[in-house]
């Protein structure tokens, strides 16, 4: 009987431990799992944003570049027969050397071939790559800020008048908007409406540039005057900018904006030309009745450079934003280019012609990529996004609407206030202008 009952108590104690045992892993492997996972956070988040920058940057220098070569052999041409003075070409020769050097600077990055950004590496290699394109982006810039202040010596270019004509509708349409926002006997306001008055008139080529920049000093104050009374200082809050291309969709994109008016969250739209038409143009006019901006993503989602190749600029592009302002009821300021692609032709059409900027981005939610998900949505646009960031979404994917409030929600706990681009920038849209952050601008 002892012996019997010794072997019954060994086997209970052996089941208890058993279960013991069982009851530390089955606790165990859940928490290794959330450990796990809360250290891939960080590490995911490193490698997206390294790509994002590496993307980001490359661009931009590429684009800031052509603009640099552009304005380069333009002055050395000479405007009107005039040539450029010997001093003035000294600079010049000075400015195209040291182009030339930073060119091959970039090109040693490894950041501009078609994989450059997203080929096998370490993560901390695509942030120094972004880094040393960042730099020279900067340099190209202060180049083209000189470049300009030489320009002043030479006579007007026959675009200047054209570009004051194509800008002012949208300011006066701004101006006039401003009213609710800001009243109607604000400062700024009727300040801007008085030199839009002078340069309606004008006529001479050599005052068109000054009375251009009056007018933006005149409208970046109004932006200024709006984002006081909504208490938006992107200098100081972390704003972002919610983007939306390829739509209008009839279903979709009225989720999108009812998701975005009952949170209160400013967003930008550019919809396709083609798919403005009886059924969606409502959309668009609602869009402008709410103050949200609508911009124009071409006529067919073809890609700015094929365009300009094809000569097919004043369908794509100007037919397709003339849809949207009819639909929309306001005039088109910025051009999204369909899988940011721009190059200096695009650019200079765009710009002189059109009166528009140029929107691009710099956080890609990868919504429209082959598998995306409520959850991986999310997940890159919260390892890509920074203070100042433009995001780029697409209101014609139903995994876009599902993320949607989510998304909005994470954002605002995070301490984000979304915005529109103007509003982030804190400026009307410059004509030949790029807006790919916050603090990444390529100028004129």
């Amino acid at each position: 009987m002892a012996e019997g009952a010794g072997t019954s108590d060994t086997r209970g104690h052996k089941l208890r431990r058993s279960k013991r045992v069982a009851l530390s892993v089955a606790l165990l492997v859940p928490l290794a799992l959330v450990s796990g996972l809360a250290a891939y956070r960080p590490v995911y988040n490193h490698y997206r944003s390294s790509i994002s920058r590496c993307m980001e940057w490359g661009n931009a220098w590429r684009i800031s570049d052509a603009h640099l070569n552009r304005l380069l052999d333009s002055m050395e041409a000479g405007q009107g027969g005039a040539r450029p003075s010997a001093s003035t070409q000294k600079i010049l020769d000075r400015i195209r050397l040291q182009e030339g050097r930073d060119r091959k600077q970039a090109m040693r990055t490894g950041a501009l071939g078609q994989d450059g950004c997203t080929a096998r590496q370490m993560p901390s290699h695509r942030h120094r790559m972004a880094d040393t394109l960042s730099g020279l982006t900067a340099k190209s810039e202060r180049a083209i800020v000189d470049l300009h202040k030489l320009d002043t010596r030479l006579p007007p270019r026959a675009d200047d008048l054209d570009r004051l004509r194509a800008i002012m509708p949208g300011m006066a349409e701004f101006a006039e908007d401003s009213k609710a926002l800001v009243g109607q006997n604000n400062a700024d306001r009727l300040t801007l409406v008085e030199d839009l008055k002078v340069a309606e008139n004008q006529t001479d080529p050599y005052s068109a540039r000054t009375l251009e920049e009056t007018l933006y000093r005149d409208a970046d104050r109004l932006v200024r005057a709006g984002n006081n009374r909504r208490g938006i200082d992107c200098a100081q809050q972390s704003c972002l900018a919610l983007t939306f291309d390829d739509g209008p969709d009839t279903k979709l994109t009225n989720q999108i904006l009812d998701d975005l008016i009952d949170s209160q969250s400013p967003a930008t739209f550019f919809p396709i030309g083609q798919k403005v038409g009886p059924r969606t143009t409502r959309i668009l006019e609602r869009m402008t009745q709410k103050g949200y901006p609508v911009g124009n993503h071409t006529w067919s989602h073809q890609d700015l450079p094929d365009i300009m190749a094809r000569h097919q600029e004043e369908l794509q592009i100007a037919q397709s934003g003339q849809v949207i302002r009819n639909a929309a009821k306001r005039a088109v300021t910025m051009v999204r280019p369909p899988h940011g692609r721009v190059d200096e032709a695009s650019r200079s059409y765009i710009g002189n012609h059109l009166g528009a900027a140029i929107a691009s981005y710099n956080a890609d939610s990868y919504d429209w990529a082959r598998g995306a998900s409520p959850g991986s949505i999310t997940g890159k646009i919260k390892a890509e996004l920074q203070p100042g960031s433009i995001v780029l979404m697409h209101d014609i994917q139903p995994h876009t609407a599902q993320a949607l409030p989510g998304l909005l929600d994470d954002l605002r706990r995070k301490g984000y206030r979304p915005v529109t681009i103007p509003e982030l920038t804190g400026e009307y849209p410059r004509a030949g202008a790029v807006y790919i952050s916050r603090t990444n601008i390529l100028r004129p």
